[in-house]
């Protein structure tokens, strides 16, 4: 083994694995692989970085640098901002959860490209002002401030993290304000107020199947979930993406959902509208209505995202549950409405 395969356990039991390079930090090869832990300092003083290591040998380059006492190393107590993998197999468990992290402050969103994709949803794409991307998971949302007024509206990101840039996908509704400006006003060169990363549902360490079931813009972190596995060419096992609109008019993005299909060698599109017109080839019905079929005979180890209006969330659980799927592998985000979009 080149490296050395690190298991990280947060406080709220989400487990993340990576390989890390045995000549740099594990502070560092953590931040390679996209995982932020805490520090400070860097230079082991302070220790906000300390962890338990349950599994595995470190070493530290200058163990006078290094200021925990016998007791916490007898502990099993390590400094990863210095430690360096020494075993092919470490174990750490971290005093924290994983999204408290991520860096949450306000930037500028610099939109540089809007279009209508579907009679009632906008794709709106863009970058921090400044060129300066910041840290995510894939999955979560941030706050956007309508320009001209002090009212704010919550949207997940449909991109992947770390890349140029960002993009949306954002339901229109009458007289809502975000709705107003995006169909009126809005321009390439705008620039909305941001703040964020925020949301505790983002992809976790998958087990067997992937199912995931987005009712309308609910697609966006379901894609942005797709799209980082995509960029990490972690495209093996099957996958599962269920689909639903209100209408035939409401439905975008197929062609960019069968596209996906090239990059994922086993993944299975299913699509549905409540209402349609004659010339409608999917299903009818809502997201939920497509867990049947193949799809019954679903292993309880499937890991389920789900993204939506609430009424389709608890739906999405209730049948999950019903066909086996653990709980504790369901994750789901409710898109409440607030007030008018």
């Amino acid at each position: 083994m080149t490296g050395t395969s690190v298991e990280l356990t947060f406080s709220d039991r989400e487990v993340v694995s990576f390989i890390a390079d045995k000549s740099v930090s594990l502070l560092e090869a953590a931040r390679k692989n996209g995982v932020h832990l805490a520090s400070d300092c860097l230079s082991g003083t302070c220790q906000t970085c300390k962890c338990a290591m349950t599994g595995g040998e470190i070493a530290y380059e200058d163990e006078r640098a290094i200021s925990l006492d016998d007791g916490a190393r007898a502990a099993g107590a390590i400094l990863p901002c210095q430690a360096k993998p020494v075993s092919d197999a470490i174990k750490l468990n971290l005093p924290y959860t994983r999204t408290s992290q991520l860096p949450r402050r306000a930037r500028k969103f610099l939109i540089t490209a809007i279009k209508r994709v579907s009679d009632s949803v906008f794709e709106v794409i863009g970058k921090c002002e400044g060129g300066r991307m910041f840290a995510y998971l894939p999955g979560q949302y941030v706050n956007l401030t309508v320009p001209g007024t002090t009212i704010i509206r919550s949207y997940s990101m449909m991109t992947p993290p770390e890349q140029d840039e960002i993009g949306f996908l954002i339901r229109t509704l009458p007289n809502g304000a975000m709705s107003t400006y995006l169909s009126t006003s809005a321009k390439a060169g705008d620039v909305l107020p941001m703040t964020g990363p925020f949301g505790t549902f983002y992809r976790r360490r998958e087990t067997g199947t992937c199912i995931m079931i987005a009712g309308g813009t609910g697609l966006a972190p379901v894609l942005s979930m797709l799209r980082e596995r995509a960029r990490r060419r972690d495209t093996a096992g099957p996958i599962v993406i269920a689909f639903g609109v209100n209408t035939d008019r409401d439905l975008f993005y197929r062609t960019e959902l069968e596209a996906l299909k090239a990059t994922f060698p086993d993944l299975h599109v299913l699509v549905a509208a409540m209402s349609h017109g004659d010339g409608w080839r999917d299903s009818t019905g809502t997201a939920v209505d497509l867990l049947t079929g193949d799809l019954v005979g679903v292993p309880s180890a499937a890991t389920a995202y789900l993204c939506g209006p609430p009424p389709m969330v608890e739906s999405a659980r209730h049948k999950l549950l019903e066909m086996g799927v653990s709980r504790a592998q369901i994750f789901a985000e409710e898109f409440q409405p607030t007030g008018a979009n």
